[in-house]
């Protein structure tokens, strides 16, 4: 099942960290020992339906239990799935599953909120002590400046360029938003369609000349949120769209 590997954030900025897996270096690797605690929160899965995630995460960076929609993994019957959770750069992270499966975290500086990423387009966001449930999520909740950062990938998740952006969200009728980034300058669009069991918004963007979809997901607390633009006809989500961290 492709959504119980879980490629996060860090591995689209810095594809070197996930792609080392547990090797490499005479000490190797550091145990991320700073982001111990619950991590919760949804994801997007390839066919575009909504899912919840839970990690746990102990004092030594070992992930002990991964739940998909309540439902705990296992390598096999009997026997959960575990991780261990490696430094790869400032708040970037490698993720090393017990069945292989490799993959990171992009964690914002205090180890709050995390955003993620895999190889099919999955995307999502993970908030450190929240619970699931998911809070009640209103269209309202996007509305509000946001800054952060973009980055655009290759079709094998290596990383072409990475830059500031930011947006504001209007609260009206469609929650239009305009903003403005590094690299491509002025974009501004709608955010019309609203899920409020799963925290997340859909709608368009115009960045002239390029029009396409955007997908916004929001952490439990309501400051995060990571995010999917794509260009109308888009045929590979990794290499033709763009991925976006922004808090609040």
């Amino acid at each position: 099942m492709r959504t119980t590997k879980v490629a996060v954030f860090a591995c689209a900025l810095l594809l070197s960290a996930c792609g080392g897996g547990g090797g490499g270096g005479d000490s190797g690797p550091t145990p991320a020992t700073n982001l111990a605690g619950t991590w919760s929160g949804q994801f997007e899965d390839d066919t575009g339906t909504m899912n919840t995630l839970q990690l746990t995460v102990d004092s030594k960076g070992k992930v002990t239990n991964i739940k998909l929609n309540g439902t705990v993994l296992e390598d096999s019957p009997g026997v959960p799935q575990t991780a261990t959770i490696f430094v790869a750069g400032t708040n970037l992270y490698s993720f090393v599953a017990s069945d292989g499966t490799r993959a990171g975290f992009y964690a914002d500086a205090g180890a709050t909120h995390a955003a993620f990423l895999d190889e099919f387009g999955e995307v999502g966001v993970l908030q450190n002590g929240a619970t699931l449930p998911l809070p009640a999520f209103a269209g309202a909740d996007i509305a509000g400046s946001w800054t952060g950062y973009t980055v655009d990938l290759d079709a094998n998740l290596n990383v072409s360029r990475t830059f500031n952006s930011s947006a504001t969200v209007t609260n009206t009728t469609n929650f239009p938003f305009t903003g403005t980034d590094a690299v491509a300058g002025a974009f501004s669009g709608t955010l019309p369609t609203v899920d409020t069991t799963f925290g997340r918004w859909v709608g368009t963007f115009t960045q002239t000349p390029v029009t396409g979809t955007v997908r916004a997901f929001m952490a439990s607390d309501k400051t995060f949120a990571g995010t999917r633009n794509c260009p109308t006809g888009f045929t590979d989500v990794v290499a033709d769209c763009t991925f976006s961290v922004w808090h609040k």
